[in-house]
């Protein structure tokens, strides 16, 4: 089992764990410290945990990925033009050995490598490769057979008999 302890959130009255965790540094009048509860972010293209820091003396208030203020904490001040990256390719796993630095290039070349990322061909996303699989019939209601379906240079379909009605 591994021991959780903190260090300080640079430029926040914050903690970070080792862990993923994250919570006030200094405790409420009559309260214990409390490890903030964290929050789904959607962020494209999948969601991460976030968390919402306020500072009472200054009244800064903003939402910070964990991954992001763990490493801070623990791996220093993030430099100019670097990234976090999670080392095992899991988003959800904002464990302090799991974090690294790296420029935006190296994070996908990373993500390449664990097939975590496929670059787009063609121009066309995943979610519209999706709906051209499911899309059987043309808008005018003709079936896509390969017999009546005409592909352009874009790599899109095009219904042969709408080509020929609309000249």
């Amino acid at each position: 089992m591994l021991t959780e302890y903190w260090k300080a959130i640079p430029n926040w009255p914050y903690e970070a764990s080792n862990l993923g965790h994250v919570r006030r540094r200094t405790r409420c009048k009559g309260s214990r410290r409390q490890i903030l509860q964290p929050a789904r972010t959607a962020r494209k293209p999948a969601w991460r945990w976030s968390v919402c820091l306020s500072d009472t003396a200054t009244g800064r208030r903003r939402t910070f990925l964990i991954a992001v203020l763990v490493a801070a904490a623990f791996r220093g001040p993030r430099p100019l033009g670097k990234e976090v990256n999670h080392k095992d390719g899991n988003r959800l796993n904002d464990h302090a050995r799991n974090l690294e630095y790296m420029t935006p290039a190296d994070n996908r070349a990373h993500a390449l490598r664990r097939g975590l990322y496929e670059p787009q061909r063609r121009g066309l996303t995943a979610f519209a490769k999706r709906r051209r699989r499911q899309t059987t019939h043309c808008p005018c209601g003709h079936e896509y057979t390969a017999r009546n379906t005409a592909w352009t240079k874009r790599g899109t379909r095009q219904c042969r008999a709408c080509k020929v009605r609309w000249r």
